[in-house]
């Protein structure tokens, strides 16, 4: 069995502690935490990033601050319950946020040219790198909870 299948394995049983049933499998709690602790460290990358662009490159600042209090209230969701829809919104955040970060370097936003070709930022490869993990547990909890038992 892979790492990833014993990360996520059991996740359909998310969120069934409040209505009697038995709690979540270690293997859930597992993914759970993983996808926690991604989403903060995606966030903690972004926080410094986000008042660096503010004053250059508004937008950027803005966007760059949204992720981060998406990402902490996200990470918070996976923490209570780890509903579907906290695990959607995590592969939709992260997903997201990997698909702008290739947009970035590979032409460019606007305001914000400079990263073009910057692919080995050390800040930017551990946003990716974290990210990647939470879309990867995100999908494969998701896919777990659709599949039949």
């Amino acid at each position: 069995m892979s790492v990833t299948d014993r990360v996520v394995e059991q996740s359909d049983r998310t969120g069934e502690a409040d209505r009697g049933d038995p709690p979540p499998a270690p293997q859930h709690l597992l993914a759970r935490a993983v996808a926690i602790t991604g989403l903060a460290v995606t966030a903690w990358v972004h926080a410094p990033v986000a008042v660096e662009h503010w004053s250059h490159v508004p937008y950027l600042g803005v966007a760059f601050a949204v992720l981060v209090v998406v990402a902490a209230a996200i990470a918070g969701s996976l923490l209570v319950d780890g509903s579907a829809q906290a695990w959607i919104a995590a592969l939709v955040l992260t997903a997201g946020a990997v698909a702008l970060y290739a947009v970035s370097r590979q032409i460019g936003l606007p305001g914000a040219e400079d990263d073009i070709g910057d692919w080995t930022d050390p800040a930017g490869v551990v946003a990716v790198g974290a990210e990647l993990v939470v879309a990867v547990v995100a999908a494969r909890v998701l896919l777990r909870r659709r599949a039949p038992h």
